[in-house]
């Protein structure tokens, strides 16, 4: 290709700048200091219009200038443009059969690097966890770089991770001994006994030991006190108060398919095994009732 040559001078632009400006400061001293009032609001008005005049006149002229010697510059960017485009026309399709081969290297370099990563995972003895840790980096991928470097970041990478594994291993083993401790200490007054199995869900929700003792004294509380309740509550029932038999044996006797039935609409509260005693009593003597709602009372 033929080297480009331009023949350029710098743009000159003379102007009686000072005559100009001395003429100008002459006639703005006439006006500098007016101050508006009521009585000559409206010649001041007609001097400020004369004054945006002058100023968009000389920003006009400015304008104008500016344009007439934007002409070759102008002309010159577009030719320009011109013989870039020439040479994009016939790079673009090369630029691109370059991109699919780059492409399919990158390609290749990403699935290498992924069978580094398993094989990592493997030899590091990385769980589930940990090993998705380990990804493709983007850097992997770039063209210069070396399946030397990937494998050696990989490895790296994984070993940082294998120790932050064994971390995590250890520190559990420390909370479950000490889950266990304070699970055979409760589980002293309970019937209901509590295990470790009951507890491990927090160690994988990464709970503070601290909260997971604490909600062993809290479940363990609850369970004693449901028990102890329980025992208080088997204690304390007592049968029914007796109803005399002959008096509802000679009664069903009179009883007819005629005779005229009453019912009685009550709201009935009682701890459990008294409210069982009440059901099967009216079952036993040919009470008919329905339950409409039942639950504890809080």
């Amino acid at each position: 290709m033929k080297e480009i040559e331009v023949k350029k001078r710098l743009p000159i632009i003379l102007m009686n700048f000072n005559e100009v400006k001395s003429s100008l400061e002459d006639t703005m001293d006439k006006y500098r200091g007016i101050i508006v009032t009521e009585e000559n609001l409206k010649k001041c008005k007609t001097t400020q219009k004369d004054l945006a005049k002058l100023r968009r006149g000389i920003d006009e002229y400015r304008k104008n200038v500016k344009k007439e010697m934007e002409k070759p510059i102008k002309e010159f960017e577009f030719k320009c443009k011109d013989l870039i485009n020439l040479i994009t026309e016939v790079e673009r399709p090369i630029k691109d059969g370059i991109k699919i081969y780059d492409d399919k290297r990158r390609e290749e370099k990403r699935l290498i690097a992924k069978a580094y990563i398993k094989e990592s995972i493997k030899n590091y003895n990385l769980n589930e966890e940990y090993g998705s840790k380990l990804a493709v980096k983007d850097k992997y991928l770039n063209l210069s770089g070396t399946l030397k470097s990937i494998k050696e970041d990989i490895d790296m990478q994984a070993n940082i991770l294998k120790n932050e594994q064994e971390n995590e291993k250890n520190k559990k083993n420390i909370y479950k001994i000490s889950m266990k401790s304070a699970i055979d200490s409760v589980n002293k007054k309970l019937n209901t006994k509590l295990t470790l199995g009951d507890f491990e869900e927090y160690l994988e929700l990464d709970w503070p030991l601290d909260r997971i003792l604490k909600e062993i004294e809290n479940r363990a509380e609850a369970i004693f006190k449901a028990e102890t309740k329980a025992y208080d509550m088997k204690n304390d029932v007592q049968a029914p108060l007796s109803v005399n038999k002959n008096v509802i044996s000679n009664y069903k006797n009179k009883l007819t398919k005629e005779d005229t039935k009453y019912f009685v609409d009550i709201h009935v509260s009682h701890n459990y095994e008294m409210i069982k005693a009440l059901s099967q009593f009216l079952k036993e003597n040919g009470y008919e009732y329905e339950v409409y709602k039942k639950g504890r009372i809080k």
